[in-house]
């Protein structure tokens, strides 16, 4: 069973509430002061490793610290899967979309749980190898690989729990999640005591179980939360959609965070490698020295974690300024943590320091020499702390900037962030540092060492420590300094997107009140465009098409319903399609086709299934021309009209996405490119509205076989189809594909902005002819307006698009929406070996009508696209 708003639990409708109209300190406050505990928590829950390890030995203490960032890279796709989804998610709620919600949580599991174990199956048996390979050090290893192998284990059960806690931050559930991690830290501690001071267990290897079965108990509850039937987000096979759209969404937010976390901890492992040149004191003492800055900075990732979210559902209710709001106030209480934590941290530095090195002088006899061995080796730590805690407040800022960067969605410039941070910042410091500012200093401390020295720590560990420490101070202040240049450019183009759109949004709620009359009437009174025979048909094809893009906008389940109950009466229960007949080859049949594939992803029903089977038969036989393009019909052999790219590549598209099809997507893009072989005229720079490849129809220049005039509806077909076509690709990330098509959506937007009338800001019927019974007209007007409007909304075009398509719709609405009536739309117009000649004559001849499906389909997308947030 689905769940809609009247099913949600009243608890979660209050949360959201608050989240959205509450007052912002406060909401930033409750939200983020749990996640600030289990943050604490984190931070004492990811240290106690290396505390219990502190009890056994200097080696364990160097061990861990170099085996914690592998298996940290390892949890990253954990980290980066729950974020997007937990990003996901609470842009649906924001929407009150809790259908969307728990399609995605139920898909998102599915998908952490097969890399969880896919994980272990190929990690475990390469346990020493990898080591080595991310140079380990012997030493290391050997006292380690239990500990490694267990860890891993572990991590791929932390993916899974991270996912799950995402899912509930997404809803703002902080509190519940910090009462589960006081769990898995009480049992994790309790273990461990036992293990180490119970039964004087000297053998990391017991460390890392403690923490495997600490989070196995987490994880059964969470399986058993995820399938109980009360649990909003519980898990349903029904519920799953591996489709490209879907997955291609989740992929795409999370891709680059987990790449950011990835490269991140990559980064501290060739760091640590690095300086393991120095030796394993230096490894362990900024392992500790991170440690110690972790104190500080894990408690600052509450404020990005709960910010990002708090943002989201802003995004996803279209408060866009409060949500900007919601980053300073984050801001604001990140700066406050980190100077508190600072200043804490350095008042107790060198308690904290003597804590870690207390086994340092472990098989040191003499009482001053094991003392002074664990005075040195504190001292090691500070060393490297020293640099570090300069750039603790800077990093706060950091987390602030990155819960802007989720929330908003711009995953990608999180990922530039962390990437950033170690190669173009840490490593290159360190490697300056170690063979350019310290290269003397270190040769002179290898020669020192070589002469002897009573001290038990080596000269070139210190040197090593000072290398280590500033190389760290050094990225974490200007990764700061970055991150808030980001957030800057970032505000600015969100800002500027806010103002291009609704610097020119006029429209009343009077007026759209009337718009949605209209439309509820119109689809209210509806009857098949060929009543007669109710033929399947593309006229009404484009008003189910709007209808749909209306409910997925408005969430208003009258508007699917409309859609269901044309198709349930159009088609037969093994898939007949009323009077469609594939042999004629008609491309206009498959546009239909596109509705449904929509609707039957959220209603499957198997006539659907089957009437979609017809319909991709149809055209796996399309005849083509010889260059491959498809014909437009059998009627009109070997022509290609650009009408045909909104009939047939949407759907074709939707079908490549659902089959993963390389080679059916190369055919799409291959079908648009040639268009501009066939049908653009590259001395008036237009499309021009059929090209016969035999060129010998009446109307077909003889030598290029184009027709001689730009029809506008046409070209709003083919802007449509441009637009829609990827859109559908960039949930899959096809850039290769996007890219070639959106520059034929530009082209063709671009080449009829000279003929805009100024007043209007519609189009005539011939934009190109100067005559006096041409007209501004409606059908192909609020085409080139939805293409321009969720051109720019999915940045396939410049944002200052979307203020020419807003223009445009609403000029629209004022020339030719009157009375409860969209007029002005010219019924059809065509080309043939008869009265359809190409002349304007012709054109101009045709009936002009009123509430035509030809216009008030897109007519419906364009409003929906109007009503679309930004982001």
């Amino acid at each position: 069973m689905t769940a809609n708003v009247s099913t949600i639990q009243e608890k979660e409708l209050k949360r959201r509430d608050f989240i959205l109209h509450g007052n912002p300190w406060k909401v930033v406050f409750v939200i983020a002061f749990p996640l600030f505990l289990y943050s604490v928590l984190s931070y004492f829950y990811s240290i106690i490793d290396t505390i219990m390890c502190a009890n056994i030995g200097k080696e364990a203490v160097n061990a861990v610290s170099a085996l914690n960032q592998v298996t940290n890279m390892i949890t990253a796709v954990g980290g980066g899967v729950g974020a997007g989804g937990s990003i996901l998610i609470a842009r649906e709620i924001g929407k009150k979309n809790y259908e969307k919600a728990q399609t995605l949580a139920s898909t998102v599991f599915a998908f952490i749980l097969i890399i969880a174990v896919l994980t272990c199956v190929i990690v475990l048996p390469l346990s020493e190898p990898l080591l080595r390979l991310f140079a380990i050090s012997e030493e290391s290893i050997a006292v380690g690989k239990g500990y490694f192998m267990l860890s891993v284990a572990t991590s791929s059960i932390i993916m899974v729990n991270t996912v799950y806690l995402g899912m509930e931050k997404a809803k703002g559930s902080t509190l519940f999640i910090t009462l589960l991690n006081v769990g898995v830290v009480i049992v994790k501690i309790s273990l461990n005591a036992i293990f180490i001071y119970g039964f004087q267990i000297q053998d990391m290897t017991f460390v890392s179980l403690a923490t495997l079965i600490a989070n196995g108990m987490l994880f059964l509850f969470i399986l058993a939360r995820m399938f109980s039937k009360g649990y909003l987000f519980h898990f349903e096979f029904a519920k799953l959609d591996f489709q490209g759209k879907t997955l291609g969404r989740i992929i795409f937010i999370s891709f680059p965070i987990f790449v950011g976390k990835f490269i991140f901890s990559f980064g501290k492992v060739i760091i640590n490698s690095l300086c393991a040149s120095f030796g394993n004191n230096v490894v362990g003492a900024l392992g500790v020295s991170n440690n110690m800055g972790g104190s500080v900075t894990n408690p600052l990732s509450s404020i990005e974690d709960s910010t990002s979210s708090i943002i989201s559902q802003n995004v996803g209710a279209g408060q866009i300024d409060r949500a900007i709001r919601t980053f300073l106030i984050g801001l604001a209480y990140a700066a406050g943590i980190a100077v508190v934590g600072i200043s804490i941290v350095t008042i107790f530095d060198s308690q904290i320091t003597h804590y870690f090195a207390q086994k340092a002088g472990d098989g040191i006899e003499d009482p001053v020499l094991a003392q002074q061995a664990i005075d040195e080796y504190a001292s090691l730590i500070s060393t490297c702390f020293f640099y570090e805690k300069m750039g603790i407040f800077t990093l706060g800022l950091n987390s602030a900037v990155l819960g802007l960067l989720y929330g908003f969605g711009y995953t990608r410039v999180s990922m530039i962030l962390n990437i950033a941070r170690v190669f173009v910042f840490r490593i290159p410091i360190f490697l300056i540092c170690r063979y350019g500012i310290f290269a003397e200093a270190i040769e002179e401390a290898i020669a020192l060492d070589a002469a002897g020295s009573s001290s038990t720590i080596s000269n070139l560990d210190k040197v090593g420590a000072q290398v280590a420490g500033i190389s760290m101070g050094f990225s974490n202040i200007a990764i700061g300094i970055m991150a808030v240049t980001a957030a800057i450019i970032c505000i600015a183009h969100i800002k500027n997107r806010l103002k291009n759109k609704e610097g020119v949004m006029s429209l009343s709620p009077e007026k759209k009140a009337e718009v949605e009359g209209f439309i509820d009437s119109y689809l209210s009174n509806y009857k098949n465009y060929k009543e007669e025979k109710k033929d399947w048909c593309y006229e009404d094809g484009v008003v189910l098409l709007g209808s749909f893009r209306l409910y997925k906008q408005l969430k208003d389940k009258k508007y699917l319903q409309f859609c269901l109950n044309y198709f349930d009466k159009n088609i037969g229960e093994n898939g007949e399609l009323n009077n469609y007949t594939k042999d004629d080859h008609n491309i206009d049949n498959i546009q239909a086709g596109t509705a449904l594939f929509l609707v039957n992803n959220i209603h499957y029903e198997k006539k659907y299934e089957l009437a979609l089977n017809k319909l991709e038969e149809q055209l796996k036989e399309q005849p083509r021309t010889s260059n491959g393009s498809f014909w437009h019909k059998d009627r009109y052999p070997n022509q290609v009209w650009l009408d045909g790219l909104f009939m047939g590549m949407p759907f074709y598209t939707l079908l490549a996405e659902k089959e993963h099809s390389s080679k059916m997507k190369n055919d799409i893009t291959d079908q648009f490119v040639r268009l501009d072989d066939t049908n653009w005229d590259p001395e008036k720079k237009v499309y021009l509205h059929c090209y016969d490849e035999t060129k010998s129809m009446q109307w077909a220049d003889p030598e290029t076989g184009r027709s001689p005039h730009v029809w506008l509806r046409s070209v709003g077909w083919l802007a449509m189809a441009s637009v829609d076509v990827c859109s559908i690709m960039k949930d899959s990330m096809d850039i290769t594909h996007i890219n070639k098509i959106k520059a034929i959506l530009k082209r063709s937007i671009d080449s009829m902005l000279p003929y805009q009338d100024p007043e209007s800001k519609m189009w005539k019927d011939l934009p190109c002819i100067d005559d006096p019974d041409n007209y501004l007209e409606v059908s192909g007007s609020v085409m080139l307006a939805y293409a321009m409007m969720k051109g720019a909304r999915l940045n396939l075009l410049p944002y200052e698009y979307m203020s020419k398509g807003v223009e445009a719709f609403e000029g629209i609405i004022k020339h030719s929406f009157h009375d409860g009536h969209l007029n002005n739309i010219v019924k059809v117009s065509g080309l043939d070996a008869q009265k359809r000649n190409g002349s304007k004559e012709y054109y101009l001849s045709e009936p002009v009508v009123a509430d035509d499906s030809k216009g008030v389909g897109p007519f419906m997308m364009a409003y929906a696209e109007y009503l679309a947030m930004p982001f």
